[in-house]
């Protein structure tokens, strides 16, 4: 067996589906609701391994090698009104289609109400990328696309978590395109089991009447940069907005580090560990403490990276940061398994009541990692 069946924690990258020969990798919903690659038939298998030396699981650590580290904000003010922080990201993919390349980024699917990778031609196309989604991403369709217009001498500039761009990044060198590629991530908190948001879907369905999902804004600023809020709205023109703060249910879950998939908590990409030409996220610091528009973190950790934010200065406001200010509210260790998780899962899944598996199993979780010391 010299396949995916080998792999014990598996981050769910989806790279391995791009490069089987056979074609006989798919991406599907374990038992606890994360995307993992399962092989349609194993007699078809011929034990190449090629799956496995894409993985970003089985990756080593990457090496800290950071050039740049930055504060930035876009000069726009839809930018910086429709983006999660300081719509550093949306910039990148603007000034790289200008130079001709495809981008490759994730939206929101309202059809199957989940997180899909898509490939668009031009900048108007990639609107619907703008911004977070805290839910993992189909990658396979988008990574088989990008593939094949590489083999055609396009450029692309690809947008993701640090274990897909980890994945991307082994498939491009492996395959000697790396220069063809821009590859930017984020500090990502983890990824939660896809049982919490069908949960807060029926949530609101059920509480709040909205049934027909046509719209959701995971990092809404109507309550400013600070909040955590979640939007939603059907297609008639009802809206359900609620922030961490007011109680809502989807990111208390998601930032009690509950049901995030198994390699998420002790992840080998955290602060400043990236396989991306570019690192971007949140600023959360006490220097933009003040801002309520939003404000991106930046790390380069290539050439090309630190050459195309500095060509962004002309529609970024752009500061160079000590790297500690950049990284400072970010994770940079091991988060602890909480004692409850899979039971928690369990109970997402079957969707029990928010509150009765929070204040039964999530409080103690919590009570329990205090008393043992753990932050």
């Amino acid at each position: 067996m010299n396949n995916v069946n080998k792999i014990k924690k598996c981050s769910g990258c989806g790279t391995c589906t791009a490069v089987c020969p056979k074609g006989i990798i798919q991406m599907r919903l374990d038992e606890d609701g994360f995307y993992k690659p399962a092989i349609t038939n194993e007699q078809d298998c011929i034990n190449c391994g090629k799956c496995l030396k894409v993985c970003s699981s089985l990756s080593e650590t990457p090496k800290k090698n950071i050039i740049g580290s930055y504060s930035a904000s876009s000069k726009d003010d839809y930018i910086i009104k429709n983006c999660s922080s300081g719509g550093i990201a949306y910039e990148i993919a603007r000034y790289l289609n200008k130079h001709n390349y495809n981008i490759c980024g994730c939206e929101y699917n309202v059809k199957d109400q989940n997180a899909v990778h898509k490939i668009v031609k031009s900048i108007d196309e990639y609107e619907k990328c703008m911004g977070s989604k805290y839910i993992q991403s189909k990658t396979e369709n988008a990574l088989h696309e990008m593939i094949k217009g590489l083999k055609n001498e396009d450029k692309f500039v690809f947008f993701g978590t640090p274990c897909q761009v980890a994945g991307v990044s082994k498939m491009a060198i492996q395959n000697n395109i790396r220069e063809k590629i821009v590859l930017v991530d984020f500090f990502c908190h983890g990824i939660p089991s896809y049982f919490l948001w069908k949960n807060y879907l029926n949530f609101i369905k059920e509480n709040k009447k909205l049934c027909n999902i046509q719209k959701v804004n995971f990092r809404d600023k109507n309550k400013g940069w600070h909040e955590y809020t979640l939007t939603t709205a059907d297609g008639n023109t009802n809206v359900f907005s609620q922030s961490l703060t007011e109680g809502n249910w989807f990111f208390k879950f998601l930032l009690s580090d509950v049901c995030l998939n198994d390699v998420c908590y002790d992840c080998k990409f955290r602060a400043d560990q990236s396989f991306a030409d570019i690192r971007v996220g949140d600023l959360w610091c006490k220097k933009y403490m003040s801002d309520r528009r939003g404000m991106s973190a930046v790390l380069t950790f290539t050439e090309i990276g630190d050459k195309i934010i500095k060509e962004l200065s002309n529609v970024c406001k752009i500061d160079q940061e000590a790297t500690e200010i950049v990284i400072e509210e970010q994770i940079k260790s091991t988060i602890p398994i909480p004692t409850f998780r899979k039971s928690i899962i369990k109970d997402l899944k079957n969707n029990k009541s928010f509150p009765k598996i929070y204040y039964q199993k999530v409080i103690p979780s919590k009570i329990i990692k205090k008393l043992k010391g753990e932050n």
